[in-house]
């Protein structure tokens, strides 16, 4: 349930400032850019690769149905494809219009596969200490 609020802020964000297109329709002009940026943003996170959002709702999906080892092997084989949709996306966009943020992502899917056995759990930092008085 936690996996989904980040792009549910992102779609509900965009879906609170098209409304106000109606309402000021000169605001269009200066959010337009803020309310694709946001739906892209939502989008990609909900794709089904283990760091991104999407990757955690499925682990939660298919956990329920098969074992945990294999529902991570699932999305081990998930972020092998679409890291390499990235980069062969990487490759054509060399060629048309560069965009380096598709290796970037590529990378970024890959480093995942790193950590897909810890899952990345939230830890406390010692940062506060507790008085011994």
């Amino acid at each position: 349930m936690i996996a989904f609020a980040g792009p549910l802020v992102n779609i509900f964000s965009s879906i609170f400032v098209v409304c106000f297109w109606w309402l000021f329709p000169t605001l269009y002009a200066f959010t337009y850019h803020f309310v694709v940026e946001s739906m892209v943003l939502a989008l990609v996170n909900l794709l089904p690769a283990y760091p991104l959002d999407g990757g955690r709702i499925v682990l939660g999906i298919i956990n329920d149905k098969i074992d945990r080892k294999k529902s991570l092997k699932v999305l081990k084989i998930s972020n092998y494809i679409f890291s390499g949709i990235f980069i062969i996306s990487f490759v054509i966009s060399c060629f048309t219009n560069y965009n380096p943020t598709l290796v970037l992502m590529a990378v970024f899917l890959l480093s995942g596969l790193l950590g897909i056995k810890k899952e990345s759990k939230y830890e406390v930092v010692g940062l506060i200490k507790k008085s011994t008085k």
